[in-house]
């Protein structure tokens, strides 16, 4: 059953944090040197995107989530791709099992505090307050 409604349109009905966390590896930690492109490929590729994905980056004015679909962002859903569960340097191909526990990592998401159940109502505020 799919619990995402249908909408109408060219309207998006969610957006992903895959896409610019690739898009951030284009860039050195200052914004400006272009890495070489063999790093994106294969699991280094995912390992350097996994490391793009926090607060800091989502949240900042411009952020991800500031700066993306304007005209649209009230209809969307936001699904928050790989690394937002999982402290920075794990990987599935030494610890998978750490993946999948759908408990936001503190380290990553700092203001999100509590138990695991409010550190996603805590993000999920976040997001909304975002627009």
């Amino acid at each position: 059953m799919n619990l995402i409604p249908h909408t109408t349109g060219q309207t998006p009905s969610y957006w992903c944090t895959w896409a610019v966390q690739n898009y951030s590896l284009g860039k050195d930690d200052l914004g400006e040197q272009p890495m070489d492109a063999r790093a994106f490929e294969g699991s280094r590729g995912a390992r350097l995107a996994r490391t793009k994905l926090n607060e800091k980056l989502v949240f900042q004015h411009p952020g991800w989530i500031t700066n993306s679909y304007s005209k649209v962002c009230g209809d969307l859903y936001v699904v928050f791709d790989d690394g937002w569960d999982v402290p920075y340097g794990v990987h599935p191909q030494e610890e998978q099992w750490r993946f999948g526990s759908l408990e936001l990592n503190e380290e990553r998401f700092p203001s999100c505090s509590g138990t695991p159940k409010e550190r996603l109502r805590r993000l999920n505020e976040k997001v909304r307050a975002a627009g």
